[in-house]
């Protein structure tokens, strides 16, 4: 009865950190296509900039000025990007581990039940030689 509660906790516990890290990785991938909308919208505001510039050359400086404010979003967003594609890496790492432990687990439940049947069956039958011998 205990190792059947334990297992049971160790299992729900189990249960309960795979969806904790299937949530941060969905939350992760959202944040992940925002970012990546927002570097398409960056992409498309240098764009637009460059032909500000060919059209009006005297507001160069200023122009230059917006496209390094821009590039460095889009540096910051690129970094950021990339340590998210990073920690999804290590979350499907870990939740490809805690899948492992939870059947490893299992497996080690279903072993101590087929011991725990067969020494069930083991003191019928003592009970039953017992009996016959009285």
């Amino acid at each position: 009865r205990k190792n059947e509660s334990d297992w049971k906790r160790i299992q729900n516990d189990l249960r309960f950190e795979l969806s904790n890290k299937e949530a941060q990785l969905t939350e992760i991938s959202d944040t992940l296509n925002s970012n990546e909308r927002e570097i398409a919208s960056l992409i498309y505001n240098v764009e637009s900039i460059e032909n500000k510039r060919k059209t009006a050359i005297n507001q160069f400086e200023v122009e230059k000025s917006e496209r390094l404010k821009l590039l460095e979003t889009l540096k910051k967003v690129s970094s950021e990007r990339s340590e998210l594609i990073g920690k999804i890496q290590v979350l499907e790492l870990e939740l490809a581990e805690a899948k492992q432990s939870l059947n490893a687990k299992e497996s080690q439940f279903q072993l101590l039940a087929a011991i725990n049947d067969e020494s069930n069956r083991e003191i019928e039958s003592i009970a039953l030689q017992r009996q016959l011998l009285k």
